[in-house]
């Protein structure tokens, strides 16, 4: 089944995610990770009392599983209106306090300051699939109105592959305005990608400069990076990505234990074998 649009320009479009609903079907659609993975993060950032907006939700279970961990106070909105429509009614039972709306996250309807939280899982991946004029437009308009309706010390959480454009481009966008703490969790995941799955934590704060801390190679509670250079904090990114996608690599080329594999180590600026 191709889910994949004949033009990236489609991804912003309804029709194309009304007929990409339609051939998913009941089936949940999970972009990267499930909760089970994403839930030592997700839990770490969202309280019961928190008020949640999910932003392009899709059919993942993703608010359903926040829900019955306690988390009710859902809003989740995406711009199919068939699978809101759908996914209300797998819920409006079990799950009578979530909400769901076909909407713009472009043109959020919402108050100012009205969310605790925003959560974003590949929405901003799929409508940023280059640079272009146009496309940097609307992630423009996403991220502002996520700065719009998120009151302080909310927290944006954007699950991520965080392709270099992607990291840049948010990245910068709330480094520059200079009023967030900006956090990177690197996700173990169950599934196996050549590109590692990040959790982006930016939390509206009043201060002078932008904090970034960084969390790489599935360390927890440990091991925080602090930066006040973003360009150093991506680099530490990239280097944890080129890792991980070489690790892929090197599973892949050896398989079912057909060849013994052998890594040699070196010691920064230095030739000689360790």
């Amino acid at each position: 089944m191709n889910l994949l649009p004949k033009a990236v320009d489609e991804f912003r479009s309804r029709d194309y995610w009304d007929q990409f609903f339609d051939k998913v079907g009941q089936e949940a659609f999970e972009w990267y990770s499930d909760f089970i993975d994403l839930a030592n993060v997700l839990c770490k950032y969202i309280k019961s009392r928190d008020e949640v907006l999910v932003i392009g939700c899709g059919n993942s279970t993703l608010s359903n599983d926040l829900y019955d961990t306690g988390i009710e106070h859902i809003t989740n909105i995406d711009l199919s209106d068939k699978v809101i429509k759908q996914m209300k009614k797998q819920n409006e039972t079990k799950r009578s306090n979530m909400k769901w709306l076909q909407m713009d996250a472009r043109k959020m309807i919402f108050d100012d300051n009205q969310f605790s939280v925003v959560l974003d899982k590949g929405t901003i991946d799929a409508l940023m699939s280059n640079r272009s004029e146009q496309v940097v437009s609307d992630i423009d308009q996403i991220l502002q109105q996520v700065d719009r309706v998120l009151r302080m010390t909310g927290r944006f959480i954007c699950i991520t592959l965080a392709q270099k454009h992607i990291l840049e481009h948010v990245s910068q966008y709330f480094f520059n305005n200079k009023s967030w703490l900006l956090r990177y969790h690197h996700i173990q995941t169950s599934k196996s990608f050549a590109l590692p799955v990040f959790a982006f934590v930016f939390t509206k704060i009043t201060m002078k400069n932008p904090l970034i801390e960084v969390q790489l190679y599935n360390n927890v509670d440990t091991n925080w990076l602090r930066f006040n250079d973003l360009s150093e904090a991506m680099n530490a990114i990239q280097q944890c990505q080129m890792t991980c996608f070489k690790k892929y690599d090197f599973k892949q080329k050896f398989v079912a234990g057909s060849e013994t594999p052998s890594i040699d180590l070196y010691a920064e600026n230095n030739q000689t074998k360790r």
